[in-house]
């Protein structure tokens, strides 16, 4: 990798902390986000729940064994998350709890929940457990000499610290941003895939700092309470993605 490389996903990693960096204000914040959670930001957060370290491996992993029919992978959690919708979400909103657990207590017993909530907690540890191994996998190329356990450790109690403080509110901001670049990410990856001759470096740094300049500017006409994100992502990635053609064509 090159000091660019490491300078980006070093930015990009400092940027997703500070973003998440908040103090929720109680136990309703810090579970549920005092419900309260706009669409965009309930979008953001459902896709990148998905779209996580994990799923990047996997799925590029399954792309290259598989070819075309890995696309079948991603369409499980499309048919999945559908027929929730249809199925499960109103009856689900109406039950009104936090937890699968608890839906087991309030239904058969509070033994059972008890059950459900350990079997959950040793799923969601083997699930933790690949999400911090992809990730360290994804941070290795920028530090390579740092031992893999060191750097699991570290990365691991980066997010705790940043998390822990905020809970879902902290995850929700940061899921938003990641949202956001990756919006940005795929159109030029995309361009680059298709090895448009035209593409070249002046395009990619114009098309960057576009981006930057149109966020903080969202965030500063518009503000937080005001939903900065949606003018970011409607108007902002459209002109990013013209902006790096636009100048590629000009130089």
């Amino acid at each position: 990798m090159t000091l660019v490389d490491r300078l980006g996903f070093a930015g990009v990693f400092a940027l997703l902390v500070w973003t998440g960096s908040r103090r929720a204000r109680g136990e309703n914040e810090f579970l549920v986000a005092d419900r309260s959670l706009g669409l965009f930001p309930l979008v953001a957060t459902l896709v990148m729940t998905e779209f996580n370290t994990n799923t990047l491996l996997a799925f590029s992993a399954a792309g290259y064994r598989a070819g075309p029919m890995a696309l079948a992978l991603p369409f499980v959690f499309l048919v999945g998350l559908t027929f929730y919708t249809v199925t499960v979400a109103k009856a689900w909103r109406r039950f009104d709890r936090l937890s699968v657990a608890e839906r087991f207590s309030v239904r058969y017993s509070t033994a059972l929940g008890r059950l459900v909530s350990m079997l959950l907690l040793v799923a969601m540890t083997g699930f933790s457990a690949t999400y911090v191994k992809s990730l360290t996998l994804l941070a290795q190329p920028s530090l390579p000499r740092a031992p893999f356990g060191v750097l699991s450790a570290a990365l691991t109690a980066t997010v705790l610290m940043v998390v822990l403080p905020g809970g879902l509110v902290s995850v929700v901001r940061s899921d938003v941003v990641s949202f956001l670049i990756t919006l940005v990410i795929l159109p030029v990856l995309l361009l680059a895939g298709f090895h448009w001759p035209r593409a070249n470096a002046a395009g990619a740094w114009a098309s960057v700092i576009v981006g930057v300049a149109w966020g903080v500017g969202s965030f500063l006409v518009v503000g937080e309470s005001g939903g900065y994100t949606w003018p970011w992502a409607m108007y902002g990635i459209p002109l990013i993605f013209a902006t790096g053609v636009i100048v590629s064509l000009a130089t």
